[in-house]
């Protein structure tokens, strides 16, 4: 524990000062000079075991920086991920109602009309809006005029397939890109 280590820390300093003492005080009269020698390997090796407890220690605590850094690049990672994934969705939707806007149906129109083969597609368009909006929105309010074409929408994706585009391509109009229905199946 922290405690303990600084307590050898300064237990070591206190032995190192203590053989530095003796080794001047006593110089040239002592009969057995190898004794300051062990003194001072005796040191040397605490000094030794502590750099490597110091090393160990800074180990672990840059392995555990380093998992907390890799779990917040993670968390922010998947945060970026979401943030994308809705814009990704608010560039192809219109705000309002949910269905896909002008320019995600203009890209998907292109690349239907690039990719079409009179022998074996089929594509049809039907552009509609919404009789008297205008008159809606006057006599009661533009919230109600948004729900009414949030209805709108909302009842159209219930009767067309995973294949049928429907965007809002103006204030209350809207535009179906039936792609490989039949003529009978895009009229119903």
């Amino acid at each position: 524990n922290k405690s303990a280590y600084d307590f050898f820390q300064a237990l070591k300093t206190f032995y190192v000062g203590c053989v530095i003492f003796i080794d001047i005080y006593f110089f040239g009269t002592i009969t057995h000079p190898f004794m300051f020698v062990y003194l001072y390997t005796a040191f040397f090796m605490a000094h030794v075991v502590t750099r490597l407890y110091d090393n160990n220690n800074s180990y672990k605590e840059v392995e555990n920086l380093n998992a907390n850094l890799e779990k917040t690049v993670a968390e922010r990672t998947n945060e970026l991920l979401q943030a994308n994934r809705v814009l990704s969705e608010l560039s192809e939707r219109d705000f309002l109602t949910g269905a896909y806007n002008r320019l995600y149906f203009e890209n998907v129109f292109e690349r239907t009309a690039a990719d079409f083969d009179p022998q074996k597609d089929s594509v049809h368009l039907c552009i509609f809006d919404l009789d008297n909006f205008k008159k809606i929105n006057d006599t009661y309010g533009h919230a109600v005029g948004d729900k009414q074409l949030k209805m709108l929408v909302q009842l159209a994706g219930e009767i067309i397939d995973s294949s049928t585009v429907l965007a809002r391509i103006g204030g209350e109009e809207f535009i179906l890109l039936f792609r490989g229905a039949s003529s009978d199946n895009a009229l119903a």
